[in-house]
């Protein structure tokens, strides 16, 4: 019998007929509202538990971006495609210009000539290229004519070809090839491509090299005394010490960090950079190599006796003789070491804590006796232990960070970046190691246990909450001991209410009026992905280490390695960590990236004329573009709601071609 009612209907039909309407939209439809301005409007602030958990508050304008405050450029609406005026504009610069064009351009200008004829010919003398410039001549057997054509700049005057006409575009090709992290075969797989005749010689390529490298060392060591300067000049006037005492030294906070030019510390080079804090450019820098190019050049080609002769004059700049993971400790000594030549001291370090370089220049600018006492000693031994956990230990350290002793210790801050990536690390060291809790199941899992997801959101949240509170001006005591305090309650409220605890104990650390439900009066039942209760005990110990009151207060400033880190990027952008690269282009590319990092892409303007290149409009025009386009876009990735797009795109991505692709890797799973 079919479903229905007692005048035939389908139940279904009934039921749908008896439904409530839902009354239409009557707002502004998304698609027509206004675009906002986001670069220094009000954003909501990115919580770190579960979206439903929280109460979204309104924040501060983000402050303007590291790039918007070095480089003074203005966001200004630029195109490549601009139209073009009827009357044209006169040329400048390079084209690409196909052989074949020319020569149809050159016989249309010849039919218009006395003698008219089409047998004009452009002929080229294979013996007289110059790298990239060739010399052709457009001949005419008919009238005699000989016109001489180079692809690079040429004097007009000369009659014959001159070396000179390819130094230009060749300097030019060498230099983009630097900048882009190529070389001399990867630009002759270029021309190879485009059936262009390459003939640039090895020794040709190093002279230019050699040119830009001069260059490169004249510009960025104006632009570093220039930072160091402006960086000084800060200092000077938070310290109240009058501009004018040029012999006074200052105190003042830089990041530093180490980079190799090969991945598993077995590299011949590496770099070491100081950033003022303050500001963001670069102070220093010092590349230390393993190897020297020329020796091992000149070891190949010249015999013994010849070679030791050679070696009396030859400065070596590759021998230095430790390992290459000691050589972000070697840089720093060297860095610390020349400091006070410019009337500064690093005297507040933020690292990573990833290598023993703080260990190694802490004392450089002297140390009070309590501190070379105590320092020279292995954390690990006993006494070190009784006195950290001593009062005198409390008093010696608020001494030190509020500067009423007379000590010149280098002070060790952390980066809150990498503080935040240390939690990150113990608990997927704890998803590791850790077998079957005491509920009898095992860490990792789907519900309510320690997945990726989880511990990236809890990272977060622990990041988050040191954010929350850096302030650079708790200068007492007491306002530091507070800030601390407030500090490592956020952190703790991170991990207990990402648990399934009775309220009362899971909301026992978040703060009132924040972004807790629960504190709000708003129910705020568990989640699915909270963590079961049994992650209290195991998880409790490892947030209490790594919210140790010691750990924190060095990140009430704020500071982060971010600088460090992208300065690092630019120069193995320039020289690839997968391909060889001698000593003069790892300075040549850490030269390049301080400019770029410092100054903006117009730094390359001084750059190309000492080196004999003229800067043109086209160049100028793009290397504006480029800094516009680098404030646009370090503008918008502070904002803390496209951080939040980011990342859940990133998210949503990856799940999305897991479902597509199925399972593709598991241990054991296939055969």
């Amino acid at each position: 019998m079919p479903k229905g009612g007692k005048i035939g209907q389908k139940q279904s039909v009934l039921k749908r007929s008896c439904r409530k309407k839902i009354p239409k939209f009557k707002g502004v439809q998304k698609q027509k509202k206004l675009p906002v301005e986001v670069a220094r409007n009000s954003a909501t602030e990115i919580t770190f538990v579960g979206e439903d958990d929280i109460v979204s508050e309104q924040i501060p304008p983000p402050a303007a971006s590291a790039s918007f405050r070095k480089l003074a450029v203005e966001c200004t609406e630029s195109s490549s495609d601009e139209s073009m005026d009827a009357k044209g504009e006169i040329p400048e610069g390079y084209r690409l210009v196909s052989i074949n064009s020319l020569v149809e351009f050159a016989r249309r200008i010849h039919s218009n000539s006395p003698c008219s004829s089409d047998h004009l010919e452009l002929r080229e003398i294979s013996t007289s290229r110059f790298g990239l410039s060739s010399s052709l001549y457009a001949v005419c057997d008919d009238c005699g004519l000989s016109e001489f054509l180079a692809t690079g700049d040429h004097n007009p005057s000369d009659n014959a070809p001159r070396t000179v006409q390819g130094k230009d575009l060749n300097r030019r090709v060498v230099y983009a090839a630097v900048e882009m992290g190529i070389g001399r075969e990867d630009v002759s797989k270029f021309c190879e491509i485009l059936n262009m005749p390459f003939s640039l010689s090895k020794d040709t390529w190093h002279s230019h090299e050699d040119a830009l490298l001069q260059a490169h060392t004249e510009v960025v060591q104006v632009e570093l005394e220039k930072n160091r300067r402006e960086a000084r000049k800060l200092a000077m006037t938070e310290e109240g010490i009058s501009a004018g005492d040029e012999d006074t030294v200052v105190n003042i906070p830089v990041s530093f960090d180490g980079t190799w030019s090969r991945r598993g510390y077995t590299a011949n080079h590496g770099i070491g950079f100081v950033i003022s804090a303050a500001t963001g450019k670069v102070l220093d820098y010092e590349v230390i190599s393993k190897v020297c190019n020329t020796c091992i050049q000149k070891k190949s080609s010249l015999n013994e006796h010849d070679f030791e002769q050679w070696a009396e004059n030859h400065t070596c700049l590759g021998s230095f003789g430790g390992s290459s993971a000691s050589m972000e400790m070697e840089s720093a000594k060297r860095l610390w070491g020349r400091s006070q030549d410019y009337s500064i001291r690093y005297k507040f370090m933020i690292s990573d804590g990833d290598s023993k370089s703080y260990s190694a220049i802490w004392n450089y600018y002297g140390a009070c006796d309590i501190c070379n006492q105590y320092e020279s000693l292995e954390s690990s031994s006993e006494e070190y232990k009784t006195w950290k956990a001593s009062e005198d230990y409390v008093k010696w350290e608020n001494e030190h960070l509020d500067g009423s002793v007379d000590c010149n210790r280098v002070i060790k801050l952390d980066c809150i970046g990498h503080v935040q990536k240390r939690l990150g690390k113990a608990l997927y060291e704890f998803q590791r190691t850790a077998l079957k809790l005491e509920d009898g199941k095992p860490v990792k899992g789907r519900q309510g246990r320690l997945t990726k997801t989880a511990i990236e959101k809890m990272k977060r949240s622990s990041g988050k909450a040191i954010q929350n509170n850096v302030n650079r001006d708790n200068n007492s005591v007491e306002e530091r001991d507070a800030a601390v305090q407030v500090m490592q309650t956020e952190i703790m409220a991170g991990l207990y209410h990402s648990l399934k605890l009775p309220n009362k104990e899971r909301h026992k650390y978040c703060p009132n009026n924040s972004w807790c439900r629960y504190k709000k009066k708003i129910p705020c039942p568990d989640k699915p992905h909270h963590l079961d209760p049994v992650f209290e005990k195991y998880l409790h110990p490892i947030y209490e280490r790594l919210s140790d009151p010691a750990l924190l207060s060095r990140c009430l400033p704020g500071f982060t390695q971010n600088a460090n880190e992208s300065i690092n990027s630019l120069v193995w952008i320039r020289c690839p960590k997968h391909k060889w690269h001698g000593r003069k282009r790892i300075l040549l590319a850490t030269a390049s990236a301080t400019l770029q990092v410092s100054a903006g892409a117009t730094a390359k303007h001084e750059v190309m004329a000492r080196a004999g290149l003229a800067v043109g409009g086209h160049t100028r025009k793009e290397s504006t573009r480029r800094d516009s386009e680098r404030i646009k876009k370090a503008e918008k990735r502070i904002q803390d709601q496209h951080k939040k797009y980011r990342r859940q795109a990133k998210q949503r991505d990856e799940e999305q071609r897991r479902e597509k692709e199925g399972t593709t890797y598991s241990a054991g799973a296939f055969k």
